[in-house]
Order: C-alpha cells, then structure tokens, then sequence
C-alpha cells in the first residue's frame, strides 16, 4: 500500500529590465532545490521570445511583464504560463497603509505585519481573484488564474519594499510558486492496473495520450471520462515514472506508479519454518518489559516476599516478648503456692 509521490522540480525563467534580477529572489529560488530546477532556470528581459516563455514551467516578473506572456484572459494572444508578477502598473502611491492580509494558500504560514512599502500601484479585483494583500488605496496583491494558468500579481517591487528584508519573503515565494503551479494534468501517483484519469481539460479534439516508460511508449485511446481502463504495471526493479504526453509532443507531465503484485503471489524465505522457529523461541525467552515509569516494576515479587518475612519475624519476636513478660509476673505466686504445700 505504500504510494510514492513524485513532483519534477519547476524550471523558472526570471524576467527583469535588462536581464538583472534582483539577487535576493534569486538566492531565494536556490533554496529551493526539490521546487525549483536551479541548473534549469532561465533569466531573460522582458522582450524574451514566446519560444522561451513556453519553455518555462512558470515566469517570475519584476519590473515589467514579458511581451510574449498572456496576464489576464481579456488579451487576445500571448503564451499561457503559470507567473508571479511583481509589477507595479499605473500611478504609484507614496507609502501605502497595510489594511489586511487575505486568506489564501500563498500566505500560509506568512507574517507581513511588518511589511512596509516605499510605494506601490493599486489593483483592480477581477471576477474570479483573491486579495492578498489590501491597503487604504486599495488591493496591492491578488490571486487568480486566466486561460487554465494561474497567477500572483504584486502591484510593487520587492526593492521598494522591506519585503526582503523579512523572514516570510523566501516563504511567500515558495508558496506562491507552489500554488500557480497547481494539481496538474496528472494525479501525483497512480496505482498499477487502475484508471489513470486527467485532472484538468485538455485542448480540444484530443482523443489519445502517449504512456512513456522505461518499457517504451504506446498511445491509449482516452474514454468518456478522460480515463485509461487500465494504467501500465512496470516491471519490478524498474522505472516506475510515468510520462504522459498528446500526440503532438507536448508534455502533461509525470506521475509515479504503484505497482502491486499480481493476486496470489507468495513471497518465500530462503528457510521460513526456521527462521519462524528462531524468531519465536527468542521471543518467548525475552522477559516482559517493566511499563514506562516504573524502572523497578520486575523487582515487586522480590520486595514483597521480602516484606513478608520481615512481617512475620516481627510478629514471632513480638510474641516471644510478651511470653517472657508474662512469666516474670507469676513467680511470687508460685513460691508461695510451694511453701503451703511443704
């Protein structure tokens, strides 16, 4: 029954003015080596070409978003990338007062109590986004998703904040890559011989996936529910990762599988019946432990037959001494009950 999960870490490209990112995000996403693929990461100006934006797994924006990047559903063209943008648009406000913290995933775990901001650019909420983080002007961060991506819009830079210098800033990276990330196509693992099914929609016309495994590939008709009746056993010993793709070479992602013995599969030592035997006759020779707390529990029977010796050698002693007493008081009657009968 055990299941193994198995995330690929995210290949992110950074996007700044003139290609200089801020160092302390970057030192932030290498802190990150199961989340974020540092040798794979990429760093780009804002004009990077779609071929590079599609290449990432998610964007990180500051300063400015990259041309080719789609930020919200009402453009009619760009690459759909899952990003976190810390962009301010618009008339900057001097100084803004925090008003409160959303509810979110992002912030979870995160204090920005003591966050101040050297300016930054008021949201607007669009149907469908979370704020994050609300001020007297207005929303300063939100969160939402357009075209099956998700996102993390922050209306400042983090230089014009005290955002880096807090402890929540490595955090409230992490999560914010975790959650634009999100379920995926596929299930984090899946067992042997059980229905493989597709989390998410895919593009329209799909009727077949491509299953990769160290076995090779085969493509899979896909059911009503965007299912396969029966997801691959690999062998034991071998590549248990599952890779799934559509026929045109794009990547749904990767998933571990589960694999089970077969029914009615018997695993046999090299010698059961003895090392059953042995097992057994050590186990019974080993005394039963003292309960926790009670160090000198095996010790009770001792210390009570002891208790009760020294109980009834009082009780013979105490006897002894008052047999004594006894005879020394009648002595004066029996002298005198002699002389009457001489």
């Amino acid at each position: 029954g055990l299941i193994l999960q198995r995330e690929p870490p995210l290949r992110v490209l950074v996007t700044a003015p003139e290609a200089r990112a801020p160092p302390f995000l970057l030192e932030a996403l290498r802190a990150m080596p199961g989340l974020v693929d540092a040798d794979a990461a990429l760093l780009a100006a804002p004009d990077a070409a779609p071929g590079i934006v599609e290449t990432a797994d998610v964007v990180i924006a500051v300063g400015a978003y990259p041309a080719a990047l789609r930020t919200n559903a009402s453009e009619s063209s760009g690459v759909d990338r899952p990003h976190v943008g810390f962009v301010p648009q618009g008339e900057p406000v001097p100084r803004p007062i925090l008003w409160g913290i959303g509810s979110h995933p992002v912030l979870d775990g995160v204090d920005l109590a003591p966050l101040r901001l050297g300016s930054a650019t008021p949201l607007s909420v669009r149907p469908g986004e979370t704020t994050l983080i609300d001020s007297a002007a207005g929303p300063l961060a939100v969160a939402g998703s357009s075209g099956g991506a998700r996102y993390v819009h922050f209306g400042f830079r983090p230089g014009a904040s005290t955002l880096p210098l807090e402890p929540a800033f490595p955090l409230l990276v992490r999560n914010a890559l975790r959650w634009v990330r999100g379920s995926g196509v596929l299930a984090p693992s899946v067992s042997a011989g059980r229905p493989l099914r597709l989390a998410e929609a895919l593009p329209p016309g799909v009727t077949e996936v491509i299953f990769s495994t160290q076995d090779g590939s085969r493509s899979v008709a896909l059911g009503p529910d965007l299912g396969e009746p029966s997801a691959p056993t690999p062998r034991p010993g071998a590549d248990r990762v599952l890779r799934v793709g559509l026929p045109g070479g794009a990547s749904l992602g990767e998933t571990m599988v589960q694999w089970r013995l077969p029914a009615g599969t018997a695993l046999v030592a090299d010698e059961p019946l003895a090392a059953a035997s042995t097992a057994t006759a050590a186990l019974a020779a080993l005394p039963p432990p003292p309960a926790p707390g009670a160090p000198l529990r095996h010790l009770a029977p001792l210390l009570a037959a002891l208790a009760a010796a020294f109980l009834l050698l009082g009780a013979a002693l105490l006897g002894a001494g008052r047999a004594s007493a006894g005879a020394g008081a009648d002595a004066p009657k029996r002298r005198r009950a002699a002389a009457a009968l001489s």
